[in-house]
């Protein structure tokens, strides 16, 4: 296994052959794996728990993606309301 920048790097022939290994070392030390196929990479894993894998999983979660594209749908058109102007509507 090679080391790039904090991230091991393998081929997948190798992956195969020590998955169980690699995923204890995922698990255990928060090591990121980028899986290669003829030296190109082909797959990011990361553990669970990483900001890494929340982000992806935030950007990819149906209910998120229909909210921050009705989000952003409001913000074109208008349809937001200032922080300050909330506050004093809400008394706060």
């Amino acid at each position: 296994m090679a080391t790039i920048a904090g991230t091991m790097a393998i081929g997948i022939r190798d992956f195969k052959n020590r998955a169980t290994e690699i995923l204890r070392a995922v698990s255990e030390k928060g090591a990121a794996v980028v899986v290669t196929r003829h030296g190109r990479p082909t797959a990011l894993i990361l553990p669970i728990g990483s900001p890494e894998a929340e982000d992806y999983v935030l950007a990819h979660a149906p209910e998120i993606v229909s909210s921050l594209r009705e989000a952003e749908s409001d913000l074109r058109t208008g349809k937001t309301v200032a922080l300050k102007s909330y506050r004093r509507r809400r008394g706060l």
